[in-house]
């Protein structure tokens, strides 16, 4: 049973950190944003992202990450390309989604927004960036209807009023039926129920392991499962990419 079918024309923005201004395409798949993110809430505080040939990646802490970071030109201003993938993900959930779908994608939410409580800990000297990983994570509590109370989230300007629902961005207006079939049927069959289900058990499963050797070992098996999906999207961008 699929999950869902949507366009690889996710995100593209224009990178401007390299010297002669190239124009990079940030195509970021919804899905795996959001369990990049689900995994950040996994890690220690430090813990950072970092987008690499359109996807999103884990950046753990240590010494040599802020050199690393450095020489790879990754900044905290990437974290501004997880804004549209995490908007088309609501609109998928609020739209189009089947109640068994909406399931699992609430979990995932709920896993996202702790992921992204770690981001904000970890970026919380930088104004600018904490009001904008704030507004993501108030844009998806309001997605799942998650209780600010369980979600553990820091008062933020984006959390007065969270009771009023926030107006979701529509998506563009080409995204007529004929349109969406289309571009949809492009990266259909990447994630199955059943993958999102796993992702959710194994994200539970280490959350709460207090034995840290086999939390290691399902971290691992969350990343390699990770890999495969950044494969499969690679291959079907790379197909519908030929002449």
């Amino acid at each position: 049973m699929k999950y869902f079918e949507f366009s690889i024309e996710m995100a593209s923005a224009d990178n401007t950190l390299t010297s002669d201004d190239d124009i990079i395409d940030m195509t970021l798949e919804p899905v795996l944003v959001l369990a990049r993110l689900s995994q950040v809430s996994l890690q220690p505080v430090g813990t950072k992202l970092y987008i690499r040939d359109g996807m999103v990646q884990i950046h753990s802490t240590g010494i040599m990450q802020p050199i690393v970071r450095w020489m790879s030109g990754d900044s905290r201003e990437d974290l501004t390309y997880l804004f549209e993938p995490i908007r088309k993900f609501t609109e998928i959930y609020q739209k189009r989604a089947t109640k068994e779908q909406q399931s699992l994608m609430k979990q995932l939410i709920r896993y996202a927004v702790s992921g992204i409580e770690k981001l904000r800990e970890t970026y919380g000297s930088y104004k600018i960036v904490d009001h904008s990983l704030a507004y993501y994570q108030t844009f998806l509590i309001h997605c799942g209807k998650l209780s600010i109370k369980t979600s553990a989230t820091k008062r933020s300007p984006y959390m007065s009023g969270i009771d009023s629902p926030i107006e979701i961005p529509p998506l563009p207006l080409e995204d007529d039926e004929e349109y969406t079939e289309k571009e949809m049927s492009k990266i259909a069959g990447i994630w199955t129920m059943e993958d999102l289900r796993m992702v959710c058990s194994i994200i539970e499963d280490i959350s709460g392991s207090s034995n840290q050797d086999q939390k290691d070992a399902r971290m691992k098996t969350l990343e390699s499962f990770l890999k495969t999906k950044e494969v499969d999207i690679r291959r079907i961008i790379r197909e519908n990419q030929r002449p």
